[in-house]
């Protein structure tokens, strides 16, 4: 194995540990079990153990395909889970020993967490798969989970806790299952035109996430042979990838195996016009913080191909039942409701001092965001270095981030009282109240939009209405009109 476990950036970058994925078990129960008996788990609560296998490889196949170990915790606090998430499966025994079994059988590579003095920053534990492992699962395909409970609660180590339903998480939790309903009920992909030049991270995220797309574009000149383009699908038999025309009689596959059953799983579509990429939504939840629910509240979505978390160079090129699509942004959100909540109609650009430096904007935007979710400078430096460290912005030395944190709270004096306060996650419970109006809007509607935090993406046709909804429900909440922009 070469050592690029031991290297910082590729530590930074490490994928967190998702409960929520498995194994296509129906596909590949053969697999599970022969690295099962090959661990010689204990049989006691059997089950669970084959879960906690199967969760553990879905996410080192994740780890071989994008190339980047994955992050684990080994302290027994973090497998406490209550019983209404649904993961009696997930505990210390069943995920960190037979984490330990799979590296003493050198089936992956492991490097225990570490204090790194000199960042100021701790490092949990890394895995990822060997050669050997590679050769057993890499064809496999991984599923998610459904999730059980829509309202998370989680204390201020932000582990999941268990709580008491009342007529307000009821109410929440009735109207995510609508808006689930509608959603999964909607067909969503990525259409990426023929020659579409895209940044060093888009292409990063469309290799992991469709491990097939470099082959095929290699290939694809020679290969394609049908008007309407070719299907990519994984085929569960044989460690390669398969074409399949839409008439389902063409073949072709990079290994000399002979297909004899067709069992394939669907990766998308290539043409000479574009590459399809589909998209799963399988569910939206909330997060509420700190044990109560007046802290975040914020919504996420859960789905192995989630558009949530794709950059906005690849949002654009979403597609909502056939339809592109549009994202409206709340400008600037959270300086801007600050200085609403104290009573001022702010409009300005609360970055224009950078003038135009994308860069430092970037730089600005980060620390401003820390700089409300901090309780101390200390506290703040550190967590802005951290996040420079991973977006690559080159200003690392605590001179400059105190200059950087200097200017930003000069520019806005006005708020001042804001920054290190630790406010910033009553504010997620601001614009969360916000997000839920718009999402209940639509869902009444039968009109899929999909939130990212501040934003919202639709399809174009529906532009205007949310432009509307967007700027009605700020008003409701904060007593102010919003600044919208039109990201795409």
């Amino acid at each position: 194995m070469d050592n690029r476990m031991d290297d910082f950036q590729y530590l930074v970058e490490a994928k967190i540990f998702a409960p929520n994925l498995t194994i296509d078990t129906e596909r590949h129960g053969d697999v599970l079990e022969a690295i099962f008996k090959k661990a010689t788990l204990s049989t006691k609560k059997e089950g669970d153990k084959r879960d906690a296998l199967a969760c553990i490889l879905a996410n080192l196949i994740i780890s071989f395909w994008s190339d980047e170990p994955v992050r684990y915790s080994r302290g027994k606090g973090n497998y406490r889970i209550p019983r209404r998430y649904g993961k009696a499966w997930f505990t210390y025994t069943n995920i960190v020993r037979t984490i330990d079994r799979l590296n003493e059988l050198g089936l992956i590579e492991q490097r225990k967490g570490f204090w790194n003095g000199n960042g100021g920053r701790s490092f949990l534990a890394r895995i990822r798969p060997t050669q050997r492992l590679a050769e057993l699962v890499s064809h496999c395909s991984v599923n998610n989970k459904p999730i059980q409970e829509l309202i998370h609660l989680k204390d201020a180590k932000k582990r999941l806790i268990d709580y008491e339903d009342t007529a307000l998480t009821s109410s929440m939790r009735e109207r995510l299952v609508r808006y689930n309903e509608l959603v999964g009920s909607t067909q969503m992909s990525l259409v990426i035109p023929t020659g579409a030049a895209l940044e060093e991270k888009s292409q990063k995220i469309l290799k992991e996430n469709y491990p097939w797309t470099s082959t095929i574009i290699e290939n694809l000149v020679s290969e394609e042979s049908s008007n309407q383009g070719l299907w990519v699908y994984q085929d569960t038999l044989i460690q390669g990838r398969v074409l399949l025309s839409p008439s389902s009689l063409l073949y072709h596959h990079y290994t000399s195996t002979t297909i004899q059953e067709h069992y394939h799983h669907y990766l998308g579509k290539i043409s000479s016009e574009a590459a399809i990429y589909p998209l799963e939504h399988l569910q939206t939840y909330r997060v509420f913080n700190r044990g109560d629910f007046t802290s975040g509240g914020r919504f996420y979505n859960r789905g192995l191909l989630s558009y949530m978390g794709l950059p906005k160079e690849l949002r654009k090129f979403i597609s909502i039942d056939g339809e592109p699509v549009v994202e409206l942004d709340y400008s600037g959100l959270h300086l801007r409701m600050a200085h609403h909540l104290k009573g001022r109609n702010y409009r300005e650009d609360p970055y224009e001092f950078c003038d135009g430096d994308k860069v430092l904007r970037k730089a600005y935007k980060l620390a401003a965001l820390i700089l409300l979710n901090s309780g101390s400078r200390d506290s703040a430096v550190k967590a802005i270095r951290k996040a420079y460290i991973e977006e690559h912005i080159p200003l690392l030395r605590d001179q400059e981030i105190n200059h950087l944190i200097d200017r930003l709270i000069r520019e806005h004096a006005f708020i001042e009282e804001f920054f290190l306060s630790d406010i910033g996650i009553s504010f997620q419970a601001i614009d969360s109240q916000i997000m839920d109006g718009i999402l209940a809007h639509f869902t009444r509607k039968d009109i899929p939009v999909l939130p990212i935090h501040d934003s919202c993406v639709i399809a174009r046709k529906h532009e205007n209405e949310l432009w509307e909804v967007m700027s009605e429900e700020y008003r409701k909440v904060i007593g102010f009109e919003p600044v919208i922009d039109k990201k795409f």
